[in-house]
């Protein structure tokens, strides 16, 4: 089977009837989506390079840029496939962008009691000091 066959099937925008204003919808709102989601991959990194010491947990924010970033390539391709059924590549980014969400979640979690410890002696550490 050839996976980047496109007459296997139709593009998505048929299931919209080529209705300009809905293909137009679909299109300016993954758009914005993608170019929001690619933004905060960027300020991670913009961050992460300019902070002048180490940062505890470095290895969060990278899982976050990746997860982040792999969401707004899927907005890009569901604007793709409107004209260009690549279902099987579309999938494809789904799967490695459930990894990565998969990944980041379960990473996250044994982080939570830490971060929660710090903040809340961060907290305490504000209060004595406005006391």
């Amino acid at each position: 089977m050839d996976y980047f066959d496109v007459n296997n099937f139709m593009p998505h925008g048929m299931c919209y009837l080529w209705r300009p204003e809905l293909v137009g919808m679909h299109v300016i709102a993954d758009l914005a989506i993608a170019l929001a989601y690619f933004s905060i991959p960027i300020v991670i990194v913009l961050f992460l390079r300019r902070l002048n010491r180490p940062i505890p947990f470095r290895w969060a924010f990278v899982m976050f840029g990746i997860f982040i970033l792999f969401c707004g390539i899927n907005h890009l391709m569901n604007i793709v496939v409107l004209w260009h059924p690549l279902y099987y590549v579309e999938g494809a980014l789904k799967l490695l962008t459930a990894a990565a969400s998969v990944a980041t979640a379960v990473l996250m979690l044994p982080l939570l009691p830490v971060l929660i410890d710090r903040f809340t002696r961060l907290a305490a550490e504000d209060d004595m000091d406005s006391a």
